[in-house]
């Protein structure tokens, strides 16, 4: 008997590539204002890599920068 898997997405802390830019985005909220700010909404869903994992650190310090000025 084959037990089928139910599996969902967490839209909060899932992790997005932009398909114009290169930049990564990390859940629903990042990918609406990076589409707005710049226009593309072409996102693909990625799983962490070693070399991912600095281009979205650096927009989160990005992202924290703007928040504290």
């Amino acid at each position: 008997m084959h037990v089928r898997k139910r599996s969902y997405t967490n839209t909060t802390n899932f992790t997005l590539r932009c398909g114009v830019c290169p930049i990564g985005v990390i859940g629903q909220k990042d990918a609406v204002e990076h589409a707005q700010a710049t226009g593309p909404v072409n996102f693909q869903e990625y799983r962490w890599h070693k070399s991912t994992f600095f281009v979205v650190l650096s927009h989160l310090f990005k992202k924290v920068n703007e928040v504290r000025s």
